[in-house]
Parts: C-alpha cells; sequence; structure tokens
C-alpha cells in the first residue's frame, strides 16, 4: 500500500473540491481572475510571503495547464513510483480488505481522477508548480490555487520537501501525518489570502473535519473510493485543523518547529495532544512469510497502516458503531499482505500494540464482529477470549490477543497456517524514538505562546 499512498500524497495538490468548500466570497476581488498564471504569482508572492511570515529566496516557475496535460502526468508520475506488478499488489489488498470493487481497475481510477480533481500541483523535483486550466473551480479563484501552491514552493525552499518523502518510505501512516502538516499550513494561508476573514490559526468558519467523518455511504470525491478519497482529503482537513493546534501554541514559531520535528503518526494529527506530549507509535517488525507460504507466494506490501485508516476500514466493514472507542488506544501497528498465483491466493496479516490490555481487548472484540461481517459461512473454532479461530475452504482466520498485543491473520492455508501464526507472534516491537531519534523534552517547550 505504502507507494500508492506516499505517491499521491507527494504531489503536494490542490483539490478543487477543497477549494471549492472554502469561503471564498472575497476572492473574486483578488488578482489573477484576467492575468497569467506567471503574473498573478509575480504579485501575490510578498503576500503569501508575509502571511506565512518567510522569505522566498528564489523566485518560482509557474505554468498553466490542461487537463489532458494532468492525466499524462500522472500517468507518467505513477508509472515511475510503482510497477505494474506492485500497483496490482496494491489492488489485490484492497479488494481483499473490502475498500475496493471487485471488479475496479485502480490505476484507470486514479489517473481518471486525479485528472478531474487537481486545481493546481507543486513539483518538488523541478521546483515548479502548475494551475489546471478548466479545473471546475468557480471562477476568481485561481489566485487562491496560486497561493497555496506559492506556499509549498516557500516550504520546500525554507525546509526541503524531498526529506519528508524519504524519511516516512514504507510507513503510510507517517506519510499522512507529514503530509498534513505541509497541506494544513498551504491551506491556512490559502484561506487567509482567498477570505481575509479570519487571522492566522484561529481556524476556518467551518469545520472541515466534517468530511472527512468516518463513512461508508459516501466517497467524498466522486469516482474514488471511500478510502482514497479519504485519504486524499485527510491532509487538508485534519492538517488544517493540526496547524491551527500550533498556532495557538506557539505561533507561526510553533509551525516552522514542526517542520523541523514534524508529526509522525495520524493519531498526533487527530489528536494534537499526543504529538505535544511525545506520545510516539511503535513500530513493529513483522518476519517475511515467503518462507513458510507455498512455492511462488510474494510479499505484496508491508506498512504502518495507522490510526486513521484502520478506522476507515473497521467502519466500512461493519458501520461506524463503537469505531472510535476501539481505534482510541492505538499504539502502533503493521499490515502485510502475501498473493500467490490465484486470485484467491492471498494471506493478510495485522499487528498490532495498544495502550493496555482494555484498549486491545476492546480491538479484538469489535475485529471478531469484522471478521464474521466479511467472511459469512465461517466455520467456528475456538474462542476462549485470547485466541479466536474460524474455517473455511481449508483456510484459517484467526485473532489473538497477548496482553497489549493483539495479531489477526486471514485467509492463510491451513497447511501453514501453524507456523504462520508462531513466526508472526515472535513480531519485534522497536519505539520509533528509536527508530526516527526525536528529542527527550516536550514539543514545543521552548516556543513562545503568542500574546492574544
Amino acid at each position: 500500500m505504502s507507494k500508492a499512498i506516499r505517491w499521491f500524497c507527494f504531489i503536494f495538490i490542490l483539490l478543487v473540491l477543497f477549494a471549492c468548500l472554502t469561503d471564498a466570497a472575497n476572492a473574486a476581488e483578488r488578482p489573477g481572475s484576467s492575468k497569467s498564471p506567471e503574473a498573478t504569482a509575480r504579485e501575490i508572492m510578498p503576500e503569501v510571503a508575509r502571511l506565512r511570515g518567510l522569505d522566498f529566496t528564489e523566485p518560482v516557475p509557474v505554468r498553466r495547464v490542461t487537463q489532458a496535460d494532468v492525466a499524462a502526468y500522472v500517468r507518467r508520475a505513477l508509472a515511475e513510483e510503482m510497477s505494474e506488478r506492485e500497483l496490482k499488489g496494491f489492488e489485490k489488498i484492497l479488494k481483499h480488505m473490502g475498500l475496493l470493487d471487485r471488479e475496479a481497475d485502480l490505476a484507470d481510477i486514479l489517473i481518471r481522477t486525479y485528472s478531474q480533481q487537481i486545481a493546481g500541483f507543486y513539483d518538488d523535483k523541478d521546483k515548479s508548480f502548475s494551475v489546471v486550466a478548466n479545473s471546475g473551480m468557480p471562477a476568481g479563484l485561481d489566485a487562491v490555487t496560486i497561493a497555496h501552491e506559492l506556499t509549498h514552493a516557500l516550504q520546500d525552499q525554507r525546509y526541503g520537501l524531498a526529506k519528508f518523502r524519504t524519511s516516512s518510505e514504507g510507513n503510510d501512516d507517517m506519510t499522512l501525518a507529514l503530509t498534513a502538516l505541509i497541506e494544513g499550513d498551504a491551506s491556512d494561508i490559502m484561506m487567509r489570502y482567498g477570505t481575509g476573514s479570519y487571522a492566522r490559526g484561529c481556524g476556518p468558519a467551518k469545520d472541515f473535519t466534517s468530511f472527512i467523518a468516518f463513512s461508508a455511504g459516501s466517497s467524498s470525491i466522486p469516482g474514488l473510493p471511500m478510502f482514497l478519497a479519504q485519504n486524499m482529503l485527510f491532509p487538508y482537513t485534519y492538517g488544517s485543523r493540526f496547524v491551527v493546534e500550533l498556532m495557538k501554541r506557539g505561533g507561526d514559531q510553533a509551525v516552522d518547529a514542526a517542520f523541523a520535528d514534524p508529526p509522525i503518526s495520524t493519531e498526533q494529527v487527530m489528536n494534537p495532544d499526543k504529538y505535544f506530549q511525545r506520545d510516539e507509535p511503535v513500530i513493529i517488525d513483522l518476519p517475511d512469510l515467503t518462507e513458510v507460504l507455498p512455492d511462488g507466494w510474494e510479499l505484496l506490501d508491508q506498512t504502518t497502516l495507522g490510526q486513521f485508516n484502520l478506522g476507515l476500514f473497521l467502519a466500512n466493514s461493519i458501520g461506524t458503531f463503537g469505531v472510535d472507542e476501539a481505534i482510541a488506544g492505538w499504539e502502533g501497528d503493521t499490515l502485510a499482505g502475501y498473493g500467490g498465483h490465484r486470485y484467491d491466493e492471498f494471506v493478510l496479516v495485522y499487528s498490532s500494540t495498544w495502550d493496555d490490555v482494555v484498549a486491545a481487548g476492546r480491538f479484538a472484540s469489535l475485529y471478531r464482529k469484522v471478521i464474521k461481517s466479511r467472511f459469512p459461512g465461517l466455520t467456528e473454532g475456538i474462542d476462549d477470549g485470547v485466541v479466536a479461530t474460524w474455517i473455511r475452504d481449508d483456510v484459517l482466520y484467526y485473532i489473538r490477543q497477548d496482553g497489549a498485543d493483539v495479531l489477526v491473520i486471514e485467509n492463510a492455508p491451513l497447511a501453514c497456517a501453524g507456523e504462520i501464526v508462531v513466526r508472526c507472534r515472535q513480531a519485534q516491537k522497536t519505539g520509533a524514538g528509536l527508530e526516527n531519534p526525536v528529542a527527550d523534552t516536550d514539543r514545543l517547550k521552548d516556543v513562545a505562546v503568542p500574546v492574544r
């Protein structure tokens, strides 16, 4: 999953949908409605720099592109980021988890959606940004789009955005968290510039997190499956709210400090106190299972799913009731998918750790309902409160709680299921602070809180 999530997070786009949700009453009076993107960018760069409290170090190339140009760019970028085998592996995982229709073509969905929903994007490789002509943005919002993308250029010049791409490799959850900081900052400046109706850090008039509510009934972005749509929206919605919390605690200096010491989990973005208190996630290193699986099986992907995407998955599987409580004590996880030659040859492993035994028990109990809901017709085996098993067509479904740890295995061939369980229970846990060294002090401890 990680390469696909990383790919659409690190294009640094502005969604048409998100821009249209902002209060743009004053946008028509802003420059840009009748000027070229280059002229508009030159005119508003000083204002973006003033609003952000940072100076540009060099000019930013800007161009106007068509939706056909975007489609070609997306097709090329996707091919560079993921091989066809990797993309099909990601597609297989999503379909097994019930997050993508069985007949869906993921590559087609991504290319079509991006071509139709992007208002603008910044490319940190060639240090330029593009504004999409006829993107569906309301008249007069070109300047708002440019303000958003100029903020990305400013971030890149001052902090170097490429390092965020490399630091989160193999970790979807960290990717979303880092992108939330980046897009939240740009969205806050965009809304300040476009409306002039609120001070930085005071928050927009609307609570945009309402558009990210766990909902299996709406994709939020036309044509895009709910899971992918919510992943695209998360950096803007929760990211905006996260930046507001930073501003409340330390103004622009706190935002600058966060780029040097960013959030590394969606839990920290959704619950900023976790970020400020350095409640870092645990990294779980699952063993390679190809040695015990039948010949020809391969690892399709392995990543940190994270609190946000875990909640989406659970809500999509059984509805929203009980999901918030079940994920509240999340402390760390790893999800791995293995596939064989046939479509139905697939094993999913989900290893998680929780704040305490009670939190782990809540999750394990809810996941029993997930198994029964997603796979009707299973033959129940044991359920002694610690281990629960089900069998169907020579494959095993398994849940085990060991104290604050919960292990889930789905669709494992019976011939090697026992060895899979043994190996997965030997997974190593590492504190994120050891993987990604951070200071021992509370975040923002030395940042002065602004006087309001």
